[in-house]
């Protein structure tokens, strides 16, 4: 039986970065400000749809 398939996230969330700190000029520590990020600039997968025939395999990459 052929197949059709498609990848797709569940989640449309913004991912934080994890905060940094920093030292400002009175050498004082504060957290920088974490960055947020489409989920989809995170991970990557390639190729995100297709078809398989019977018997036939591919190989997906998942990229973080």
């Amino acid at each position: 039986m052929a197949v059709n398939y498609e990848w797709s996230f569940l989640e449309e969330e913004s991912t934080s970065l994890n905060a940094v700190q920093e030292e400002d000029e009175n050498n004082k520590k504060r957290k920088k400000k974490p960055k947020s990020l489409p989920i989809n600039e995170v991970f990557d997968i390639l190729p995100v749809s297709g078809r398989l025939e019977p018997g036939q395999t591919e190989n997906v990459e998942f990229t973080f």
